[in-house]
């Protein structure tokens, strides 16, 4: 397995942006043209909604899923609490509400619950993977990311997978996300703005954790592009920058475009398409989504802002692998809208999947 994972990271940028760019070629596992997966999060039993991708962005529920742990029955205030791995085989899920994190095969004709392990600490609320290696990030005082290695759907702890965040006191975690090289896994803290990174191993372990200051105020979700910068949302600035990831280690987060402001208000998560070239903000407080431009040297520019109905409270984002459709997770009116990506990232509204609890957190596509 180490040297699996030493002769992963030689593999270079551009091999590894097309491999992420092009994961068409995993859509229809469960028997459809691909899958758009959240979670109830529900106090009483968490359970995972399994949508089936249609024409036009058209959803349908094709499953729901029990976890075998409970959620929170609100908001987690992350992003990544519901993740696919790189293969698409395999689909993590937190359970905030028990402290754990389950594993789900994509296999087959069907969904299938694999394990569900304690995920390291009181409140899990985001979960990354490469190349077999498994991060969960835990909230609240003494928060920390939690290691594990996924044999076959069952998350094992490394024997050296555990690392403090920047602080001691609940530094409101989050999302952790590995890079895509695999060298780097960075932390948003809301409370100290700070974005916290670690080098990642080829054994699975992390070095000790660096602090980089946030360019806006209250950093949230992020993402990496094709070209591996790094886009953070900032949830108190309403605000996205771009970061470029430098050092040896690549610890290190230098600005590219700092806090560039889309005009709306709490700018939480944040989503990019797969070819690189727009990323968006899902805007709770006005309710709107933020088109920005990507620029090949990871300069932002906003270009615009699509409105969505009053009360919508727009959460989660995933973009199609074909960087054609953006889909958005409403937990203030309980719906999954679809818009289509036109020129120059401008959104069309294609479809809307009513019915969702309001307590739905999460969302991951294939």
């Amino acid at each position: 397995m180490k040297f699996e994972r030493r002769s992963f990271f030689m593999l270079s940028a551009l091999s590894l942006a097309a491999a992420f760019a092009s994961p068409a070629a995993l859509a229809g596992r469960i028997g459809g043209p691909g899958h758009v997966y959240t979670m109830t999060n529900a106090a009483a039993g968490n359970d995972v909604l399994v949508y089936e991708r249609g024409a036009h962005g058209a959803l349908s529920l094709a499953q729901t899923v029990p976890t075998a742990g409970l959620g929170t029955g609100a908001g987690l205030g992350s992003q990544g609490s519901v993740t696919l791995s790189q293969d698409g085989r395999w689909l993590f899920v937190v359970n905030g509400g028990s402290g754990t994190v389950s594993t789900f095969s994509v296999g087959g004709k069907a969904l299938t619950l694999a394990s569900t392990v304690p995920g390291g600490g009181a409140l899990p609320v985001s979960v990354t993977e490469f190349d077999g290696i498994v991060y969960v990030l835990n909230g609240g005082a003494n928060g920390n990311v939690t290691g594990f290695r996924n044999k076959d759907g069952r998350l094992v702890p490394l024997s050296d997978g555990v690392r403090p965040l920047s602080d001691p006191s609940d530094v409101g975690p989050a999302e952790a996300l590995f890079d895509r090289l695999g060298r780097t896994l960075a932390v948003s803290e809301k409370v100290t703005n700070r974005i916290t990174t670690y080098a990642a191993h080829a054994d699975g372990s992390l070095g000790q954790p660096v602090v980089n200051p946030s360019a806006g105020v209250t950093p949230f979700g992020f993402v990496f592009d094709v070209s591996d910068h790094l886009l953070s949302s900032e949830a108190g600035s309403s605000s996205l920058s771009s970061y470029k990831l430098v050092g040896q280690p690549a610890t290190t987060a230098r600005v590219i475009s700092g806090a560039v402001p889309n005009f709306q208000a709490a700018a939480c998560w944040a989503a990019v398409t797969p070819d690189g070239r727009f990323a968006f903000t899902a805007n709770a407080a006005t309710p709107s989504i933020s088109t920005y431009d990507v620029a090949r040297n990871g300069e932002l520019a906003l270009t615009h802002s699509m409105p969505e109905p009053v009360g919508a409270h727009p959460v989660d984002m995933v973009v199609s692998e074909g960087s054609d459709t953006l889909f958005v997770l409403n937990n203030g009116n309980g719906t999954i809208t679809s818009f289509g990506i036109g020129n120059r990232g401008a959104l069309t509204l294609q479809a809307t999947m009513s019915g969702l609890p309001i307590t739905t957190n999460g969302l991951a596509i294939d």
